[in-house]
């Protein structure tokens, strides 16, 4: 290989690598290595007492507990994102050492950007301390700037501890339900007679 193209392959490989999407008419980005899966839009559980901005609950099958797929247009300042969820709503799930995986609801998912981004400065819209840095390409500067986030940031310590609660006691619930015999009366009608 010409010295040259092993300098650029390598200057490449150091490039970040984003996963760009919107929420209405906003763009974020995160960093490729948080992100684990894209989704088409699935059917979410719903649970009393969640927070408005999360859309509801993911069952992933019985090896993952359900996970909670947040509203960012909810959980950061400004007007919601008409539309959401609609039939076409990509649902991203991300992940960060230390924190539980999560999914974001989705107008669109753009693609992938390898693009260096610069650090937030004060004049910036930081998210609530979501946003680390804002990307550079030529393509976010075309849809204006694009806020880079860090998923670990999505949420505090006590909404993460109060999520995993849900998430549990959805578990639990779905546990129940797979180990019931079919023909076992319903809970709510045990004791009740039948012609």
């Amino acid at each position: 290989m010409p010295r040259s193209s092993a300098a650029a392959e390598a200057a490449a490989s150091q490039t970040p690598r984003f996963l760009t999407f919107e929420v209405g008419d906003r763009g974020f980005a995160l960093p490729l290595s948080q992100v684990r899966e894209v989704l088409p839009m699935a059917v979410l559980a719903d649970a009393p007492g969640l927070p408005p901005f999360v859309q509801g609950l993911l069952d992933l099958g019985a090896a993952e507990p359900p996970l909670p797929v947040l509203r960012l247009d909810r959980l950061f300042p400004g007007p919601e994102a008409p539309g959401l969820p609609g039939l076409h709503t990509p649902i991203v799930v991300v992940t960060a050492p230390g924190a539980p995986a999560v999914g974001i609801l989705t107008s669109r998912v753009q693609g992938i950007s390898a693009a260096p981004a610069r650090p937030l400065g004060r004049a910036d819209e930081t998210f609530n301390g979501c946003a680390v840095g804002i990307l550079t390409a030529d393509e976010a500067a075309q849809r204006g700037e694009v806020a880079v986030l860090e998923a670990g940031n999505l949420l505090l310590a006590e909404e993460q501890e109060r999520l995993a609660r849900f998430a549990e006691e959805a578990a639990r619930r779905r546990q129940a339900v797979q180990e019931t015999p079919p023909d076992a009366p319903d809970a709510g009608t045990a004791g009740e007679q039948h012609p």
